[in-house]
């Protein structure tokens, strides 16, 4: 999994710190370049190992529901 972010985005803090409280194993992905050139306009974005994309909201649902894991 990896959380495509910025470095003083409160979400991906957010979002990233609850991943590590429940042990979730994450990549992170800070590079402006490289965001714009996965066609990612909102951060935090999570790409789940099988290349699905969720937002924000979409992450934080999975997460509190249990379907999200690395």
């Amino acid at each position: 999994m990896i959380i495509y972010s910025t470095e003083n985005c409160p979400k991906c803090s957010f979002l990233k710190n609850k991943l590590k409280e429940q042990d979730i194993n994450f990549e992170e992905c800070r590079d402006p370049e490289e965001i714009v050139k996965k066609d990612i306009f909102t951060v935090p974005t999570v790409e789940l190992n099988d290349g699905t994309r969720l937002n924000y909201p979409q992450a934080l649902k999975k997460l509190q529901e249990g379907l999200l894991h690395d």
